[in-house]
């Protein structure tokens, strides 16, 4: 018998042993600056439509890729450094990938924004530098990262737009690696 790719990817998700999912906390309380309105993943993505799944991952790739810059120009380390260079051409290749499958579901997502609570946690960032900078920038990769896989998950479990479906279906690898990848930068400090 074979599985939708739905169900296949829950049950890699879900079920298997030893995976990233397993990993994940609880939601985690939002970094500074990520102001009073800031909601978890799960708060965002519990009722959500496609134009609304759309627009927040676009904020979330947004984020990854100014955040990057940020890192780029303030970071201290090397392996900091590589991983906003990661990330930000990983979120970069994802906001194209999200234009396309919006297109293809005849949506016009329009040029990506920032949702308040991003726009927040990035003014906020700015105000640091050199190994506390490092710190806060890891902090927010990881609470942006745990939001988007919920968000992605729930989308792509719930179903709407089966271009904007397979859209989340494919991040979702991507993004529980970026979570490792950030936790284990974040362990070594």
């Amino acid at each position: 018998m074979k599985l939708p790719a739905a169900a296949a990817l829950a049950v890699m998700l879900v079920a298997a042993p030893g995976t990233a999912q397993e990993t994940l906390p609880n939601p985690a309380p939002p970094p500074a600056g990520a102001g009073p309105e800031a909601e978890t993943g799960a708060t965002a993505a519990a009722a959500i439509g496609t134009a609304s799944f759309v627009a927040r991952a676009a904020s979330l790739n947004l984020f990854e890729v100014m955040a990057g810059r940020l890192a780029l120009e303030r970071g201290m380390s090397g392996d900091v450094i590589a991983f906003a260079k990661g990330t930000m051409n990983d979120h970069g290749q994802a906001t194209e990938a999200l234009r396309a499958a919006a297109a293809e579901a005849d949506l016009a997502p329009g040029d990506p924004e920032l949702v308040p609570v991003h726009r927040e946690m990035l003014d906020n960032l700015s105000d640091f530098g050199g190994k506390e900078f490092e710190a806060e920038y890891l902090r927010r990769q990881l609470y942006v990262h745990q939001e988007a896989i919920d968000l992605f998950r729930r989308y792509a479990f719930a179903g709407g737009e089966q271009p904007i479906v397979d859209y989340a279906e494919r991040m979702l690898p991507l993004l529980l690696q970026h979570y490792e990848d950030g936790s284990d930068l974040a362990r070594k400090r």
